[in-house]
């Protein structure tokens, strides 16, 4: 009986055999950490792929993926967009301290690479507003974090400044990526948010504080700060150019007004905000 057992034994697999440490809870809780920061990550990386007409389907499913990994992840989802603004942010900030370097030099190669950079800063800018956007509409209003949203378009902002004070490119600041926000929830991508290639960056941005701030009204938020930094960058005549009149198709500059998705509540705000204006300038 011995020997049977031992020869039970012998053809056990060794794997059974094998000492396993005891791992802690501290150890644990590191590893569930790390895990919860690379899946962060991973998640920033593909939230930063912006839909488009071509590849929404595929687009779509990412971002519903992403949806999902996000309600089981333990962290505030505002985290993820943190690390979102702390990624473009270095690299805008990489971009222009670039820029400003090659501005200080004479020259077509000097000009050429000013082109280059900020065609760099347009493309980073076209990539990030779409998911500031997306952060802000989100219809869980409390899960929307406009402290980071308005940190946000002002970086933005002081990028665009940064290629207008560039002298020697001051004929390349309006280079224009095409800037397309769609509805993630449209399945048939009728549902356009907005869809500009013809505005310089300066205008999507005008377009995008509007947004910010007829959001955040229509939410009952506080819109001083915000309106105090779009006076202050230079956009207050922009950003209510981008508020629909009676009759109007276009705004005085020509561009479409892209409100198509504008709720009740906003539509109200936005109407309160242009007769508070409209008093302040009769004063």
């Amino acid at each position: 009986m011995q020997a049977a057992r031992e020869d039970d034994r012998s053809s056990t697999p060794k794997y059974v055999y094998m000492h396993v440490p005891n791992v802690s809870a501290a150890d644990n809780a590191a590893r569930l950490a790390r895990l919860q920061e690379l899946l962060a990550e991973a998640l920033t990386t593909a939230k930063a792929v912006v839909p488009t007409h071509h590849r929404h389907a595929t687009i779509r499913k990412v971002h519903q993926t992403i949806g999902s990994l996000l309600a089981v992840l333990p962290e505030d989802r505002n985290s993820n967009a943190r690390s979102e603004y702390n990624a473009h942010k270095r690299a805008l900030n990489k971009s222009m301290d670039a820029l400003r370097s090659s501005c200080e030099i004479e020259g077509l190669e000097a000009l050429d690479k000013q082109g280059l950079l900020i065609g760099d800063i347009v493309d980073e800018l076209s990539e990030w507003i779409p998911n500031i956007w997306y952060n802000i509409a989100d219809t869980n209003a409390e899960e929307a974090d406009e402290d980071l949203a308005q940190d946000s378009l002002r970086s933005c902002s002081i990028a665009t400044s940064a290629m207008q004070d560039c002298p020697e490119a001051a004929g390349f600041y309006n280079y224009t990526g095409r800037l397309t926000i769609l509805d993630p929830d449209d399945e048939d991508d009728d549902n356009i948010i907005y869809d500009d290639y013809d505005a310089c960056m300066t205008q999507n941005l005008a377009w995008m504080w509007r947004e910010l701030l007829v959001f955040m009204a229509s939410r009952n938020r506080s819109t001083d700060c915000i309106l105090e930094d779009i006076r202050v960058k230079g956009f207050t005549n922009e950003v209510f150019g981008f508020i629909r009149q009676p009759g109007e198709e276009t705004n005085a500059d020509g561009y479409q007004f892209w409100d198509a998705h504008w709720t009740d509540s906003m539509k109200k705000a936005a109407a309160v905000l242009c007769s508070k204006r409209r008093s302040q300038m009769a004063r």
